[in-house]
């Protein structure tokens, strides 16, 4: 078992977008392979991958795209092979457990950075803890980077991808403090230092309660990401988006998911798989979108519920491990969280960008307590 990063393999590097990739009956090669591999390990094909698209290859890839009500087409694309992956590791973390990434054995290598008419900024999306969905085109090439350094999967390479998204927060906020009025630019520097000491804050307390330094910064990083996605998406003025129509919110209390194994905060919860204490909060923001994102008052009443679910797993966390750096992690992320709504004042976004920023510190902490 290997303990790495969730490695969500995506398809293009951005720096070569081209037409997709396709292979079909007839084909041959090393991506012919990794097909097979992915269809072998979901359970769609039982033959061993030879490399050769035969007829029961091809019925394999036909069976898979009806089960997802894609047209039967018996061809394989970029796209098809992403969301088989996504199968495979969701199977293997249901199996062995939330840090358990199992690589592709054979000597092809999936280029990992998918170029999906990315937008212009980042909707905040973070599937497991390692990438976007949907995100800027700066931000693509930062998760080619990150995804490269966490294949390594020890303490000093997440250490460096936690430099490059620093960096990028920073110039985020510079862009941010830029762009502002001069009167306004004062709360903008104040929530970048308070921030900063949340991040350090947190990393005291990371060091404090975990044995695995790999661990520990490996969510540093993913803190870091995680509000720099925030930033970039709120930066943009396009928070709030129609949600998906075909996701159904799981809304039961009674989940039986004990932490948030993926989450997705894109136009107000696209999907997830959420916890018995998250779940709920995730389908009232996706009513609360779908309904237009017009109802002050109801987000006002989430973003309250969302700080208590935050502080709760501050509770949980000290519980679990005590001592004071704990503490100084919760109260560092209550004035981060403050610092940040001086900043946002008078936004029309500022209710939402906090709950952003709020739910995705939740279901960060939620795995890393639960599932670690």
């Amino acid at each position: 078992m290997k303990k790495l990063a969730l490695l969500l393999v995506l398809m293009l590097c951005l720096s070569s977008v081209s037409a997709l990739a396709e292979v079909r009956r007839g084909d041959h090669g090393e991506e012919v392979r990794y097909l097979q591999w992915l269809l072998q390990q979901t359970g769609w094909l039982s033959d061993k991958p030879d490399g050769s698209f035969g007829p029961r290859t091809e019925q394999a890839v036909i069976d898979y795209q009806n089960s997802k009500g894609h047209e039967a087409t018996g061809v394989a694309d970029d796209a098809l092979m992403l969301e088989l992956d996504e199968d495979r590791v969701r199977h293997d973390q249901e199996l062995y457990g939330s840090d358990y990434y199992q690589p592709y054995p054979g000597n092809y290598e999936p280029a990992m950075v998918a170029d999906y008419g990315a937008p212009p900024h980042c909707r905040t999306t973070v599937l497991q803890d390692i990438l976007y969905r949907d995100s800027c085109p700066e931000h693509l090439e930062l998760l080619e980077q990150e995804y490269n350094l966490a294949a390594l999967g020890d303490a000093a390479s997440y250490a460096q991808a936690s430099e490059l998204w620093r960096k990028e927060l920073n110039a985020q906020f510079d862009a941010w403090r830029d762009s502002a009025p001069q009167a306004r630019r004062p709360d903008i520097e104040a929530a970048r230092e308070a921030w900063d000491a949340c991040f350090q804050a947190q990393y005291g307390a990371l060091n404090a309660t975990l044995q695995d330094p790999a661990t520990v910064e490996r969510q540093l990083a993913l803190m870091l990401k995680n509000f720099t996605g925030t930033l970039c998406e709120f930066l943009s003025g396009d928070m709030p988006a129609t949600p998906a129509e075909d996701y159904t919110p799981a809304t039961d209390s009674a989940s039986t998911e004990p932490f948030c194994v993926q989450w997705a905060i894109n136009a107000g919860t696209e999907f997830f798989t959420g916890c018995a204490a998250h779940a709920p909060l995730f389908a009232r923001e996706y009513e609360w979108t779908r309904s237009g994102a017009s109802d002050a008052a109801g987000l006002n009443a989430l973003r309250s519920d969302w700080d208590a679910a935050l502080m709760a797993m501050y509770d949980l966390w000290a519980e679990k491990y005590g001592g004071d750096a704990v503490s100084a992690a919760r109260e560092a992320c209550r004035q981060a969280l403050d610092t940040l709504d001086g900043a946002l004042s008078g936004d029309s976004l500022a209710a939402l960008a906090h709950v952003r920023a709020v739910q995705l510190e939740c279901a960060r902490l939620c795995e890393l307590l639960k599932g670690n």
